[in-house]
């Protein structure tokens, strides 16, 4: 799902015409994918066009099929930052997807000013979580990130 989430977005956003076979084929993609799975909610969450709710229990923040625990910190009553907003709602989800699996590290690539570190923020204020950004430059090596023999 994560190569599939990037066809349709970045350099593949701006194709013109060939922009719509990227979007079929991105459709083409997660349909096969959602029919290998048996599970109801993740079919309505990948193909439905209905923008999915965030929801928050007494021990859990997400959206659905997607949870994460929520964290030791206080949760504001109302946040700055709305994920009702469809394309912000599917980010977070992605994110959400992303963190089900424990102790992984996620990388967000992107342009600057998109959001990135907005969208993290607010999953983190909204589950009780704190955050820590490390900032990295266009100097930064590849093999730093992910060492090098």
């Amino acid at each position: 799902l994560t190569l599939v989430d990037g066809l349709g977005s970045g350099s593949t956003a701006t194709l013109g015409d060939k922009g719509e076979l990227v979007f079929k084929l991105r459709k083409a993609c997660l349909e096969f994918l959602v029919s290998q799975v048996e599970h109801q909610d993740l079919r309505q969450a990948f193909l439905s066009n209905i923008t999915p709710q965030a929801v928050t229990s007494d021990c859990c923040f997400g959206i659905p099929p997607f949870y994460i625990p929520l964290g030791e910190m206080s949760i504001p009553r109302q946040d700055e930052f709305t994920l009702g907003a469809r394309t912000t709602c599917l980010n977070a989800c992605r994110l959400l997807r992303a963190l089900q699996l424990p102790g992984r590290a996620i990388l967000l690539e992107g342009s600057p000013g998109v959001g990135k570190t907005s969208l993290v923020a607010a999953l983190a204020r909204v589950s009780g979580h704190p955050v820590t950004r490390i900032n990295l430059s266009d100097q930064t090596d590849v093999s730093d990130l992910f060492g090098a023999d």
